[in-house]
């Protein structure tokens, strides 16, 4: 019972995910960072793939190297978040079309929420969406006491910049920045909850 449970959980946090980027960041062209900026840059290339397969294809080697460093009940998690949230993305690109609207602001800070709360909750449940987090997860093992979040903003902020190059704008880096900042502050809200206000007496 207590593994349907967590899978439940992390299937909801891969929905939430899923949602944020295809119908929010990629429509948008705002590369947040990540295997899934990517994606969008490789999207935006190559336009007979969708999202949701260059995601999968790209974590595979990544799952690998998961595989031998976290054990079993890391990888299974991650297997299966990983393959439920670029089946979901995959989904929504070619079936779901919502009214998101032309504006970027909108798209990067709702699209950056939903990832956000989606990768904290897949993280709570001791999964990840392949990518990058299994970068970040061997990174924090290394030096436990930095936030994922922050770690997160370190390692993507390359795409950001790509992205910048790639579509050949300034709001591009601005817009996908922005997005990165929000998501970061989201996952780390969603994985350590609000600061413990300090007795300033003690």
């Amino acid at each position: 019972m207590e593994i349907l449970k967590r899978y439940a959980r992390i299937t909801f946090g891969c929905a939430l995910f899923a949602a944020g980027f295809a119908l929010f960041l990629e429509p948008a062209d705002i590369a947040a960072g990540g295997v899934s900026g990517i994606a969008v840059i490789v999207t935006h290339l190559w336009t007979a793939v969708d999202g949701g397969t260059v995601i999968f294809l790209l974590n595979l080697p990544l799952l690998i190297v998961g595989s031998v460093v976290f054990g079993g009940r890391f990888f299974f998690g991650t297997v299966w978040a990983t393959t439920v949230s670029s089946a979901m993305i995959s989904y929504a690109e070619h079936f779901v079309y919502p009214p998101v609207g032309d504006d970027p602001y909108f798209c990067a800070v709702t699209g950056a929420v939903l990832t956000g709360i989606g990768m904290g909750l897949i993280f709570r449940y001791h999964a990840t969406t392949g990518g990058t987090d299994i970068v970040v997860h061997l990174i924090q093992r290394k030096i436990p006491d930095v936030k994922v979040g922050y770690i997160f903003l370190l390692v993507d902020a390359a795409v950001v910049l790509a992205s910048g190059v790639v579509f050949e704008s300034a709001a591009a880096v601005f817009y996908s920045a922005l997005a990165l900042t929000m998501n970061t502050l989201v996952l780390n809200l969603t994985l350590y909850g609000l600061p413990k206000r300090t007795n300033p007496t003690e």
